[in-house]
């Protein structure tokens, strides 16, 4: 997961602590412990069986940063799974010299996907995202861009927990007619959320994306959220990111409750106009047309991996909901959003909800098909 967010890191290279105290920040804590205390009843109902069991395959490629922030968000994901009584092991593949090669990953993929005993896989990716394809698969005889999109292809759907191998793809979950269903919501049982309200309809969506789209559904108010079954019907959403990890699947799952969504990436900027249209809005991505689409939202999702990009607040309505999602420094210039902007609602972090809803997508997984395993 890439643009996973790091909440300690984060918070000490904040431009001004002061921020988050502020009324119009908003803290996702409720939320995230929400979610797991569902996570943890789970696994009290289990009793004395064996524990569910999730592994992370962390590979040493050579870059000393890449993987001090894997090992970072490694141990975060250790910790949480500790406290909510799931087992978690990392799988780190080393290499001697220049860092861990393809085959040797793809070989700890495999042994996941075999091993009975591992409910749940993720990878840190990047791995090989230097590497430019399109790189043909042997086997298969596939195209992929790089070969860290064959390897999420490897990852057995039925323990996928990220939500990114090839059944689960946003391409394929806009194309293929789900994209008619609205995204289900978390609902409550029993005082909890139920973690998977609708198991058996086959999807698991990555993680961060999904706890930006449960974000939006705690932040805006009833009564939109309860205009079912196009809730956000009317609402301009810009996402200033489309990765297969996070802005091509939130503009998907956005776009199926009825928003207009502005995805914009270097290269282009498309638009999500409500479920199931798409269209080229322009071929480059320039300030002017930044500007535009920004200026027209009323949701701002960013998460571009570089310090030097900066949104300008003068550019944001009153009344916004801004997400960061950025790893390193904030998109955003925190400070005059929060003093410019009237009403602005303001999201620095959503590491917790996104660990919180990676354990969602385990217990999901080992719900749906627990019967057709040991354990």
């Amino acid at each position: 997961m890439q643009e996973w967010d790091k909440e300690k890191k984060n918070n000490e290279q904040s431009n001004d602590q002061s921020i988050l105290w502020q009324d119009n920040v908003v803290d996702v804590t409720k939320l995230a412990d929400e979610i797991r205390q569902g996570i943890q009843a789970y696994v009290d109902d289990r009793g004395q069986s064996p524990p569910i069991r999730l592994v992370g395959i962390l590979a040493e490629t050579g870059c000393i940063a890449q993987q001090e922030d894997a090992a970072l968000y490694a141990s975060y994901i250790e910790a949480n799974c500790r406290d909510d009584g799931i087992a978690y092991e990392t799988w780190y593949v080393r290499a001697k010299e220049e860092g861990a090669n393809y085959e040797q990953v793809a070989s700890e993929i495999q042994r996941a996907n075999e091993s009975p005993d591992v409910h749940g896989v993720l990878v840190y990716y990047p791995i090989f995202n230097s590497f430019q394809g399109p790189y043909k698969n042997k086997l298969t005889g596939v195209y992929y861009k790089t070969q860290d999109d064959y390897l999420r292809d490897m990852v057995c759907p039925t323990k996928d927990v990220e939500g990114l191998c090839h059944a689960y793809n946003a391409r394929w979950l806009f194309r293929d007619g789900v994209h008619k269903q609205p995204l289900p919501p978390l609902q409550r049982v029993n005082g909890q959320l139920d973690q998977c309200p609708n198991h058996q309809n086959g999807w698991v969506y990555p993680c961060t994306a999904l706890s930006i789209v449960r974000i939006i559904e705690m932040i805006m108010p009833s009564s939109i959220m309860n205009r079912l079954p196009y809730p956000l019907e009317g609402v301009k959403v810009a996402i200033i990111n489309r990765s297969e990890i996070l802005g091509r699947p939130l503009a998907v799952m956005l776009a199926r409750q009825g928003a207009t969504v502005f995805s914009m990436d270097i290269n282009s900027i498309l638009v999500f106009d409500g479920p199931g249209k798409l269209k080229r809005m322009s071929s480059s991505l320039n300030e002017t047309v930044l500007r535009k689409c920004i200026g027209e939202s009323s949701i701002i999702v960013s998460g571009v991996p570089d310090p030097n990009f900066t949104i300008q607040s003068d550019w944001i309505q009153p009344q916004t909901v801004v997400i960061n999602v950025a790893s390193s420094e904030p998109n955003f210039d925190e400070v005059s959003l929060l003093q410019g902007v009237s009403g602005v609602q303001y999201v620095p972090h959503v590491g917790k909800v996104t660990v919180a809803l990676l354990e969602h997508n385990l217990i999901c997984l080992h719900r749906r098909y627990k019967n057709t395993r040991r354990n």
